[in-house]
């Protein structure tokens, strides 16, 4: 792995099982689905791939979050899912700033 995006997926993975830990106790296929798409957010960093694509993944998963905000509760509360995006948003901006973006 290229060092510049190590402390990315270190983030990336605490990201990925805070998810886990939220929707742990949730059959919602909603759950399933962000976990996955976190997983998915963490992979792309440790395959080295492009900061752009990355962040397109992030932006995917931002907006799953979001539009959880006009449902009822089910897979994660809207608690939770505001801290989620704002956390995603922080690792998008981080992407930024590697080199090759």
């Amino acid at each position: 792995m290229d060092p510049k995006y190590k402390p990315l997926q270190q983030r990336a993975d605490k990201l990925r099982y805070r998810m886990q830990d939220i929707v742990d106790k949730s059959d919602n296929p909603t759950g399933r689905q962000l976990v996955q798409a976190a997983r998915d957010v963490m992979e792309d960093i440790e395959c080295n791939k492009s900061p752009r694509s990355v962040e397109s993944r992030i932006e995917q998963l931002k907006h799953h979050l979001g539009s959880l905000k006009n449902q009822p509760a089910g897979a994660i509360s809207l608690q939770d899912a505001r801290s989620m995006e704002d956390d995603y948003e922080d690792l998008r901006r981080a992407l930024r700033s590697l080199p090759n973006y």
